[in-house]
């Protein structure tokens, strides 16, 4: 929806419904002042009124279809109750001043502005909730939603290493430094400590008092 997201099989139902709207709208402004069977009741200003009333909601209905917006149906399911229960109150009142016989028209017409209104707002609910789910979707596909990959955690530094790291190219070269050691005849190398002579054999015939 949005834009080219109007579901196809709802438009032509909702441009139906704007038409009789339209011409239940001009029909109250003819008939304002008249007082001819079966509608034998003036409308008056509440004919002028209910006649714009319908000629605004046929409009909010043709606007839904060209830019079907979840706010555009939500003030258009209003019109409609609005639209309803405005001309039922009115049939109410009539019904109550006049017989049956004399103004059974607007009993006719009233059944079928319910008819319509509720058509209306079944497609209305059906238009919102696809647009809800539509922007569902895109928060969760392409918006950071369920479904993306998580952003990739820090890398764990040690005490002591630098932050940021140091590229390869900054990091010093440990250079290393080979020593060659020449003993003399006689020594043996001791770790740390340099050459040390060897003893001497003990001369024969000189053994150790214990």
């Amino acid at each position: 929806m949005g834009g080219s997201n109007q579901t196809p099989g709802h438009a032509p139902f909702v441009c139906a419904i704007a038409f009789v709207e339209f011409c239940i709208g001009i029909w109250a402004f003819v008939i304002a002042d008249k007082d001819d069977k079966p509608f034998d009741y003036e409308m008056e200003e509440f004919g002028y009124f209910f006649g714009c009333l319908m000629v605004l909601g046929a409009a909010m209905n043709g606007f839904c279809v060209l830019m079907p917006q979840r706010v555009c149906w939500q003030g258009a399911s209003g019109f409609a109750a609005l639209k309803v229960i405005a001309f039922t109150c009115f049939v109410i009142r009539v019904l109550s001043d006049k017989k049956f016989k004399k103004v059974w028209g607007f009993l006719a017409v009233d059944i079928l502005l319910v008819l319509l209104e509720a058509m209306l707002v079944k497609i209305a609910l059906a238009e919102i909730e696809g647009l809800s789910y539509k922007l569902l979707v895109d928060s969760t596909s392409d918006k950071g939603g369920y479904g993306t990959a998580p952003p990739a955690a820090p890398t764990p530094v040690t005490a002591g290493e630098p932050w940021p790291p140091a590229s390869p190219r900054q990091q010093p070269q440990q250079s290393q430094i080979h020593v060659a050691v020449h003993l003399p005849p006689g020594a043996a190398a001791v770790s740390g400590y340099g050459p040390v002579p060897l003893q001497q054999p003990l001369q024969t015939g000189h053994a150790a008092a214990w």
